[in-house]
């Protein structure tokens, strides 16, 4: 994921990142937002089944914060639970392009819910 990261920190007008199923764990996903982070184009993320945990949810928080238009969020599968949904939550509030928001089986149960409503 490090190889990855270090081109993707060269490519400045991506609109769409699909990482999907690469077995990024939290240390890759951290790898690859630092090296997106100037990246204000993202319109699609799609990073499911990746094993990311709440401190990559929140490293992707990040993301999303500097990004302008993100319609599609796809983090399925990436254990992130109530924290790092929090953490995505507060990120999109403001994001009123979101057309897509996945996060299936991520054991964010009622408390990370309660905190995603205001972004929907």
């Amino acid at each position: 994921m490090i190889e990855i990261a270090s081109v993707l920190a060269n490519k400045k007008n991506l609109l769409v990142l699909d990482l999907t199923n690469n077995k990024c764990n939290v240390e890759g996903c951290l790898a690859v937002c630092k090296a997106i982070q100037a990246h204000t184009t993202i319109r699609e993320l799609f990073f499911s089944h990746n094993n990311i945990g709440p401190d990559g949810a929140k490293a992707l928080a990040g993301i999303i914060t500097r990004t302008k238009y993100i319609t599609e969020l796809w983090l399925n599968s990436n254990g992130i639970y109530p924290d790092g949904a929090a953490a995505l939550g507060l990120a999109l509030r403001d994001k009123k392009c979101l057309e897509v928001l996945c996060l299936k089986r991520n054991d964010i149960g009622f408390a990370g819910c309660q905190e995603l409503i205001p972004a929907i």
